[in-house]
């Protein structure tokens, strides 16, 4: 890794390696990594000149290395607003197999596992801190419980599944258009948002919500190898087609990301985030 990284110091004709050591090496390793894919170190450099940006790419490819690259690296702790608990609890999962402190905190744990999480977070002991946008809401969550996080001034303000933020945020999750005042709370910490699924109308809508319109975007190609779309032939008395999605089984599920029923929406509202 340290003969790779002077290696592309070498080769970085446009000097944009100049302000990064070693340490960058040591974070790819914590993290299980030997190399970078496009456009991953771009998004990690800017992010460390405290750029805020938004990556829109397949899922897959990589996104989540380009924010816990730039918390590792940071002094502080990264705030990551996940839009699901098993989301989250996956995430903090495998980053505690990588022996990096990380949590969450949702409405499932208790009072006193909160308490303890909450203090570990005073204590500058969480590098990584998972929750959903609700974390903020008063009218949800009690106030002081919101003030613990807000005192925590994280070195930045991740949010995976941006596009939650286009197509949920007024009507099944509203507290998804209120990131930007969260980000301000926060002390207005570099923002780094991530989302497989937004096109040019809905990065715009994105970037105003969350005060950020003039913020840096990336796009990489949207292909998924494990999705294909297949025709079905109706036959000639039925000579309408039907186009269906066939997903490799292989491939693990992150979610359906569907719209959500009244059922769905009736239940999230009833417990909090």
């Amino acid at each position: 890794m340290r003969w790779g990284l002077r290696l592309a110091r070498w080769l970085d004709h446009r000097h944009e390696l100049a302000d990064v050591d070693e340490s960058l090496g040591a974070a790819m390793r914590l993290l299980g990594v030997t190399r970078l894919r496009t456009p991953q170190l771009e998004v990690i450099l800017a992010a460390l000149r405290g750029e805020s940006l938004l990556l829109v790419s397949a899922t897959g490819s990589g996104k989540s290395l380009c924010f816990q690259v730039p918390v590792l690296l940071s002094r502080g702790c990264g705030l990551v607003i996940s839009p699901l608990k098993a989301l989250m609890s996956q995430q903090v999962a495998d980053l505690q197999t990588k022996k990096v402190p990380g949590t969450f905190i949702n409405g499932d744990l208790g009072p006193q596992e909160k308490g303890i999480r909450y203090q570990l977070l005073r204590d500058r002991a969480i590098k990584f801190l998972y929750c959903t946008p609700e974390r903020f809401d008063p009218g949800m969550v009690r106030e002081v419980e919101v003030e613990e996080i807000a005192r925590a001034r994280p070195a930045y303000l991740v949010i995976d599944e941006a596009h939650c933020i286009d197509r949920w945020g007024k009507d099944f999750r509203p507290n998804y258009d209120k990131l930007g005042a969260v980000r301000r709370a926060l002390g207005n910490p570099p923002l780094l948002a991530f989302t497989a699924t937004a096109g040019r109308k809905s990065q715009r809508r994105i970037l105003e919500s969350l005060g950020i319109p003039e913020a840096r975007v990336v796009v990489t190609g949207v292909n998924r190898p494990n999705i294909k779309f297949v025709r079905l032939d109706g036959g000639k008395e039925e000579p309408a087609t039907d186009l269906r999605v066939a997903r490799d089984p292989r491939s693990p599920r992150r979610g359906d990301r569907g719209e959500p029923t009244e059922h769905q929406i009736r239940a999230f509202r009833r417990r909090e985030g």
